[in-house]
């Protein structure tokens, strides 16, 4: 995700940092914007009440979790001048903290597109054994498990020489020039990322193999197997979106931002290619489910129906009621009329 150290640096000029800040910004927010909606798809869908949801919103979390970073930490530190810049946010230890909560959400993210891809496996390789493991208290047994481990692994950023921070000047995510910091940067970003992509891209042909062989049809289930094929195939085809937006990320990084000769061009290829990556992931997850947002419509104005009757019938009633009153003051004039002309008819008598 990041230079190896701050040997590469090249000094960003003014305009850059506020170009790079804008549209980190920009891309932050918008992909805090797609994965909050894929947690409210998550939420509001029944289809995903189930471990391929819940582990959807772990990834959602770990995307959520490095968006908010981005869309704080580095435009203070690229807008702001080191002469306007709060104290505070020059500490270094907040510094380090910052890169640590980083670390935490990326492999939290990480870890859950193996849990996604295996769900994925099972569900069409193994299908009775799914429930065995992939039940919910399971599921989130795994969930849980995730997240410890990536909080334990990125205790050692905190260790001196192993630290991992935004630097302002490379206008990058930087580790440490100490032989820990790059023994990190090298054993376990990279070879431990690309293992990753390895084991992804393997699970997934062998599940699309799977996949199809789950098409031959069974007699007296066809309807029953046609229509849990088609939610397997979303599912996977989803999975695999996802995937392919990290793949894609990764070798952006790997292969291309190499050859970037400015800080700049630099930050669009490291950056700005996983933030775009984040962002991608919620819109993903939106765009495959997108039908349950319809859904969230028609729930609100059915809801709303009940108001609009009760809001009609209390001003049907006022309107009923006034006309009650006027009606009563009427009959109550007419009445005095009456009985005043009562009382002069015998006086008129009389004389």
């Amino acid at each position: 995700m990041v230079l190896n150290s701050t040997e590469q640096i090249i000094q960003a000029n003014r305009t850059d940092e506020i170009y790079a800040a804008v549209i980190c910004f920009t891309l932050s927010v918008f992909g805090i914007i797609t994965n909050g909606a894929a947690v409210v798809v998550i939420i509001t869908a029944k289809n995903l009440q189930n471990a391929f949801g819940y582990s959807c919103m772990s990834h959602a979390v770990g995307d959520l979790g490095v968006l908010i970073i981005f869309a704080i930490w580095i435009p203070l530190h690229l807008i702001l001048t080191p002469e306007t810049i709060p104290q505070f946010l020059q500490n270094k230890r907040l510094a380090y903290t910052i890169g640590q909560a980083t670390i935490i959400f990326y492999y939290g993210a990480i870890y859950t597109h193996i849990l996604i891809g295996l769900n994925r496996y099972i569900a069409i390789a193994k299908p009775f054994s799914y429930a065995v493991y992939f039940n919910e208290h399971k599921t989130m047994k795994w969930i849980t498990l995730i997240w410890i481990i990536s909080f334990i692994q990125s205790c050692i950023y905190q260790f001196d020489g192993c630290h991992y921070y935004f630097d302002r000047n490379a206008m990058l995510f930087l580790y440490s020039d100490a032989p820990c910091a790059q023994i990190i940067s090298v054993y376990y970003d990279f070879y431990f990322n690309l293992a990753f992509v390895i084991f992804v891209v393997l699970l997934d042909i062998i599940t699309f193999f799977k996949l199809k062989k789950m098409a031959k049809p069974v007699h007296g289930f066809q309807q029953v197997i046609r229509r849990r094929r088609a939610q397997e195939i979303r599912y996977f085809i989803q999975s695999v979106c996802s995937e392919t937006a990290l793949i894609l990320t990764f070798l952006c990084f790997w292969s291309v931002a190499i050859y970037a000769t400015t800080p700049f061009s630099m930050f669009l290829l490291n950056i700005g290619a996983w933030l775009t990556m984040h962002t991608t992931d919620g819109f993903i997850m939106t765009a495959f489910n997108h039908h349950i947002f319809t859904h969230i419509k028609k729930s609100a104005k059915r809801a709303s129906l009940p108001m609009v009757t009760i809001a009609l019938s209390a001003t049907s009633k006022r309107t009923h009621s006034q006309a009650l009153s006027a009606q009563k003051r009427w009959l109550h004039m007419y009445h005095e009329s009456k009985l005043k002309s009562n009382k002069i008819e015998p006086s008129r008598i009389n004389a």
